[in-house]
């Protein structure tokens, strides 16, 4: 009778040892994972994206809204300006690129741990570049704007990843992103000053055309909630 009392001593001691250390991890997580209503944002720098990926030096701000635990809204942004000059003879040369990007979508987390949380998502790629280059001589000023063929770009991706919250409301991720885009290059301008006398000359480019084309871009991100 007494070996039955102990075993059955032994296994309630067992499972109190195992609630009590479930309700200790959920209360060391608690604040962690974002819930509904609750607003996060993130730096987002993308390593290996290429030039058609306009964003602060290769990232994003995003900022990203619970709908739920499950559904939430979000919206990257990237931008920069980036201007060189130059002097030769007399010759001023001064070229400032401008890049505008906008990525709106909506992302489904699935079920992880604690910490830990898989997502997928889509999102759509809106993304513009503009360029402008003045020389300026003694007597003579040419002003051409987009003569880089610049472009307008527009996309749609899918993509997947998880976040870490290693600290309340603090966490770090990884994300995966494939899509298809296509851009159109833009009209070039040309505005010509000599001894006083402005002329200005607007073109279509040729090359205005949609080409759409597959791509992936892996990236690192850090985000806070609150």
């Amino acid at each position: 009778m007494k070996k039955y009392i102990l075993i059955a001593l032994a296994m309630l001691a067992t499972s109190t040892i195992h609630a009590q250390e479930e309700q200790q991890e959920s209360a060391a997580s608690k604040g962690y994972k974002p819930e509904a209503g609750t607003f996060s944002t993130e730096v987002c720098y993308a390593p290996l994206s290429t030039s058609n990926s306009v964003a602060l030096e290769g990232g994003q701000l995003k900022g990203i809204y619970a709908l739920n635990d499950k559904f939430s809204l979000r919206l990257g942004l990237g931008f920069g300006i980036n201007s060189e000059k130059s002097e030769d003879d007399g010759t001023k040369t001064t070229t400032t690129t401008r890049q505008l990007s906008l990525t709106p979508g909506v992302s489904y987390a699935m079920e992880g741990t604690s910490r830990l949380t898989p997502y997928i998502g889509g999102e759509l790629l809106f993304a513009f570049e503009g360029d402008k280059t003045t020389i300026e001589g003694e007597n003579a000023k040419v002003v051409t704007t987009n003569g880089n063929k610049p472009l307008n770009t527009f996309g749609i991706n899918a993509f997947a990843g998880f976040n870490y919250y290693f600290a309340e409301h603090l966490y770090a991720g990884i994300e995966f992103g494939i899509g298809l885009k296509g851009t159109v290059n833009k009209d070039k301008e040309v505005e010509t000053t000599i001894n006083g006398k402005t002329t200005k000359v607007t073109s279509d480019v040729d090359e205005s055309t949609i080409d759409f084309a597959p791509y992936i871009v892996p990236s690192l991100r850090l985000g806070w909630s609150f």
